[in-house]
């Protein structure tokens, strides 16, 4: 999510973009998907083969509708913010 959250900004003045509230409605949909196997089989479902399919599936999805899928798909998190050294005892 974290894609998603940077550009939630939107891009050419846009007020905001799908990113973010699309993949966090997308993970609630895989949760609820993950409680439900396992309340109908009985036994435990690993969560993640549910969660990430269907987030990462949407944020493509969206990439490729809005042309942004190489921005998506190149993602660099920007400079890292350098420690500040301790301060000694």
């Amino acid at each position: 999510l974290r894609f998603d959250d940077k550009n939630d900004n939107g891009r050419d003045g846009e007020t905001s973009s799908p990113y973010f509230y699309s993949s966090l409605s997308s993970y609630g949909i895989g949760l609820f998907a993950s409680f439900l196997a396992a309340y109908l089989s009985h036994q435990g479902q690993p969560a993640l083969l549910y969660l990430v399919p269907l987030t990462v599936g949407t944020a493509f999805a969206i990439g490729i509708k809005r042309a942004e899928i190489g921005d998506l798909w190149d993602f660099k998190v920007g400079k890292p913010v350098a420690a500040k050294p301790k301060a000694s005892e």
